[in-house]
């Protein structure tokens, strides 16, 4: 097949700019009967398992009990977020921001290198008017009492 010298040259520059950029795709994929609520996904703490090594897509299970965890470290670079709702009979969907996700953002609780440090992604699953006035689980004493006592 003969390929004119600009098309190769644009396939070749496009293949550069894939190979070079530190982009991918986080989804968190809620499971069926999850209830409305503050979801919590903490990384980088090593008593939890790592998620499978990926480059392009990573898909975090977050169970019914809407706290997740991997020892796999915060990404650090640029990534797009997507977010599912499995449904019994196996399928998902996607669920919008600002219709049924609410205020997703990076936490950080202590400071790092002391003994009380952990750090991940929470937001709100719910509607508008579902959203709770009280801070998301990860602050909460309830939480740090069951996952991490060394920070009471």
């Amino acid at each position: 097949m003969c390929i004119p010298s600009l098309t190769r040259t644009m396939v070749a520059s496009l293949g550069l700019v894939l190979s070079l950029c530190a982009c991918r795709v986080d989804a968190y994929v809620l499971a069926p009967g999850t209830e409305h609520g503050w979801v919590t996904i903490e990384e980088g703490n090593t008593s939890c398992p790592a998620q499978p090594a990926a480059f392009l897509y990573v898909a975090f299970q977050v169970p019914r009990s809407r706290e997740a965890c991997t020892s796999t470290a915060t990404y650090d670079g640029w990534h797009f977020v997507r977010y599912y709702l499995t449904h019994d009979d196996g399928h998902s969907s996607r669920l919008k921001l600002d219709d049924m996700i609410h205020n997703p953002e990076f936490f950080a609780v202590g400071q790092m290198g002391t003994r009380c440090f952990f750090s991940g992604t929470h937001f709100f699953f719910g509607t508008a008017e579902e959203l709770e006035t009280t801070p998301p689980a990860a602050f909460s004493l309830e939480y740090k009492t069951s996952h991490h006592p060394e920070c009471l």
